[in-house]
């Protein structure tokens, strides 16, 4: 069953210039899908687009077969969950416990379920070590895992994660790829870490100034070296490294 369906959709900033022009494809559900890109091709306004954070200047969104209305984006965020590319815009809580709590507690549940929500998240997350720690002495690393956590904690059934890997160490880097890669929900992940899209994804898109250059299965569309370079992007490490 298809989550979203985005269909010819367009998108300006206020001073006029375009960010994304006529883009089309769907996400089904079980999808691990990557959408890749060098900076400033527009893949963070996807992504802000598709949670109903920017309204679009032409074509439609739908999730689950329902146009992008009030009601549906509601809908749409009860069971959403996106992870902002700087993890500080979604950590503001004295302890990492209570920032996971957040999204629970806001939905009214019990103090037991939402306890139970908190410690699953953070073992899905591997990180009950730093419940009782405070966010804002926490690494790049940690931070990103905290605020997965939140998402975690909301029981999404689709997540979508901006730049998830930007400034982490390898260490870092390589913990939180493991995670993604053992979730089963739908996820969406915009990002330039190409090695990263070869170990959790199945599906890659590749935009190039607001518009999308391809659509394929992985590892085939990340292959082609001169294909890459006029995309702005250069081969994932770990096959520039097989073809040298």
């Amino acid at each position: 069953m298809k989550v979203f369906e985005i269909e010819k959709i367009c998108y300006s900033y206020p001073d006029g210039t375009k960010a994304l022009n006529d883009l089309s494809f769907s996400v089904s559900e079980g999808d691990v899908l990557g959408i890749a890109g060098a900076n400033g091709s527009g893949k963070s306004t996807l992504l802000m687009l598709m949670m109903g954070c920017l309204i679009p200047s032409g074509g439609r969104i739908t999730y689950y077969g329902k146009s992008f209305d009030r009601d549906t984006v509601r809908s749409m965020r009860k069971e959403t969950g996106l992870l902002f590319q700087d993890p500080d815009d979604q950590l503001f809580l004295p302890t990492v416990w209570e920032d996971v709590a957040f999204g629970p507690r806001n939905l009214g549940l019990s103090e037991n379920e939402v306890a139970s929500r908190v410690e699953e998240a953070l073992h899905a997350t591997e990180i009950e070590e730093l419940s009782k720690k405070a966010p804002w002495k926490l690494s790049g690393g940690e931070k990103t895992l905290v605020a997965l956590a939140g998402l975690f904690a909301m029981k999404p059934k689709t997540i979508l994660l901006d730049e998830p890997t930007s400034g982490l160490d390898p260490r870092s880097r390589r913990r939180l790829i493991d995670i993604i890669g053992k979730t089963d929900m739908t996820a969406v992940i915009a990002t330039h870490d190409l090695d990263m899209v070869l170990d959790v994804c199945k599906r890659v898109i590749i935009m190039n100034n607001g518009r999308i250059e391809s659509d394929g299965e992985v590892p085939g569309v990340l292959c082609d070296i001169e294909y890459m370079r006029s995309c702005g992007l250069e081969l994932p490490l770990s096959v520039a490294g097989r073809s040298s």
